[in-house]
């Protein structure tokens, strides 16, 4: 029957002398006792088995992913100290991408002014010659018409 089996010890004590037999149970004891007092704080403010700074990280994660899921921002959406850090972390990312992002919009337009001179001024054109001012104008605008009125 299972049960009989399920009851069985996994350790057979029968060729250890009184003294090992006893000092194992003791250790046994100890073992027992040591996991009985961690286990109510592992499960206390959670579900059994998950320790309670989970549960809140869970909470955290899924405040984060929900603002990166809806493209939006806010300080302050976590409550645990390792959600703080991630999301502190993502905010720096976050913050990071936004700086690199202005400096390519205003790399690519300082281009556009350039291309602008290029098509516009004849030194300007002499200066970068031919192939830089198409190379610049098909940078900003693949695949598109570059003609541009002269000013």
């Amino acid at each position: 029957d299972w049960l009989e089996q399920a009851n069985t010890p996994i350790l057979n004590l029968d060729g250890m002398t009184p003294e090992e037999s006893e000092r194992f149970k003791a250790s046994m004891r100890e073992t027992r006792a040591t996991l009985d007092s961690i286990q109510p704080r592992l499960v206390a403010g959670g579900s059994p088995g998950k320790p309670r700074h989970f549960v809140g990280l869970d909470s955290d994660v899924f405040n984060v992913v929900q603002l990166l899921t809806s493209h939006e921002w806010a300080d302050h959406c976590t409550s645990t100290q390792l959600g703080q850090r991630l999301e502190s972390a993502i905010t720096d990312l976050h913050n990071h991408t936004s700086e690199i992002r202005q400096r390519k919009d205003r790399a690519e337009e300082l281009l556009a002014e350039v291309w602008h001179e290029w098509n516009n001024d004849d030194a300007t054109r002499k200066a970068l010659g031919e192939d830089m001012g198409k190379v610049i104008g098909n940078f900003l605008w693949p695949d598109e018409n570059k003609t541009c009125e002269k000013e």
